[in-house]
């Protein structure tokens, strides 16, 4: 069936590696065990997923015990033993499907229920875990916010021989290669460096800017002045 193979990419994936019976032309619609098996298996890979953001979290921002880190620290080994516990449940009904004839349907047995089980108690842990995640990205969010508030607070105070600095900490500039200055003069992007050594007269304004205020960097042009924004 053209429609279920491309609704589930995995499921054909893994019917032609283990030469699982056709069950994508036997029915107008995917049986109950099937959908049940796959449900579970997208359970486990997103709580995969997640177990693996958290271990990417950067240390200098978050540390184990910060609120939301501890919490997960507590669901993480939970969810990692139910998640192989449903791996080698997963494992074992695609082991059972390899024997039907290709004619047969797809029992509703047992394990079915078992396996709908799982998948419920892997998305509840995973619900939870991604709550906490969540939180997590918010506080580092925060940290680094604060960090570059006390960046600028220090620049300001400090005598500044390269304007340059200043200049890339206030537009949270950090990679030497990326141009996010445009000439208006020419409408090409150029790099912070074009400042350096400049006096740089700073209009800080949100989407909505006024006309008066485009008067004015109209005036500044017409004076011979460079516009970059």
């Amino acid at each position: 069936m053209e429609e279920l193979n491309q609704t589930h990419p995995l499921a054909k994936s893994t019917a032609l590696l283990k030469q699982l019976p056709n069950i994508f032309e036997q029915s107008e619609k995917p049986s109950p065990m099937f959908i049940t098996l796959w449900s579970l298996i997208e359970a486990i890979l997103n709580m995969t997923k997640c177990i693996v953001k958290f271990h990417e979290l950067p240390p200098h921002y978050i540390s184990p015990d910060q609120p939301p880190m501890l919490v997960a620290t507590t669901l993480i080994p939970a969810a990692v033993y139910w998640t192989i516990g449903s791996v080698v449940a997963c494992t074992f009904q695609i082991i059972s499907l390899i024997g039907l004839d290709h004619k047969s349907n797809i029992p509703w047995t047992t394990e079915g229920g078992e396996l709908l089980s799982l998948a419920q108690k892997v998305k509840t842990i995973h619900e939870n875990l991604t709550k906490q995640l969540c939180l997590c990205n918010q506080y580092i969010d925060e940290k680094k916010l604060a960090e570059a508030y006390n960046t600028l607070v220090q620049l300001f105070e400090t005598s500044q021989v390269d304007n340059t600095k200043l200049l890339k900490a206030l537009i949270n500039y950090a990679n030497d290669d990326l141009m996010p200055l445009i000439d208006c003069s020419t409408g090409k992007r150029v790099g912070v460096e074009v400042l350096r050594d400049n006096q740089v007269l700073l209009l800080i304004s949100d989407l909505d800017i006024s006309q008066e205020e485009l008067m004015i960097l109209k005036q500044l042009v017409s004076k011979g002045c460079t516009v970059w924004r």
